[in-house]
């Protein structure tokens, strides 16, 4: 009886997708840069729509089934400070270009990517490249950029 209990449990953890349940709470380890903390999260099913780097912090938007999560990270211990979860409304998002293709092109063009959101109509991202800030604009369906327009 004890074999069959471990069986279905386990049977349960495999249907699931992931033997390794990722629990968005303080203190979880993720990482301290955006490409760990992208890999924990996707590895656990979330899509990243957005980050952003604030008051020293990374600040992580993602969704998981049908609940959004805003999650701060402190950079020097890659541990979470504070989660906040809300249940999404309306219809999923059509499939799109993901977060860690757009992040792959743009680093191919020598970008260094400071925030990144994803809105209805385009990804709007900030990144670095030759010592200027640059305001980026991503098609959300397609990947294309849209436009690419110097700050400051």
């Amino acid at each position: 009886m004890k074999n069959k209990a471990v069986y279905l449990a386990l049977s349960a953890v495999l249907a699931s997708g992931s033997a390794y349940a990722l629990d968005l709470v303080p203190g979880t380890q993720l990482g301290t840069g955006l490409a760990a903390i992208s890999g924990e999260l996707s590895e656990s099913g979330f899509e990243i729509t957005r980050y952003d780097r604030n008051a020293g912090m990374i600040e992580v938007y993602a969704v998981k089934g049908d609940v959004r999560h805003e999650v701060h990270i402190d950079p020097a211990t890659g541990k979470i400070t504070r989660v906040e979860s809300t249940t999404r409304r309306g219809p999923s998002p059509l499939p799109s270009a993901s977060e860690e293709q757009v992040r792959a092109m743009l680093a191919g063009q020598g970008y260094e990517i400071m925030t990144f959101e994803r809105e209805r109509r385009k990804i709007e991202v900030y990144a670095k490249k030759d010592g200027r800030l640059w305001e980026i604009e991503v098609h959300p369906g397609t990947g294309e950029v849209l436009s690419v327009e110097a700050e400051g």
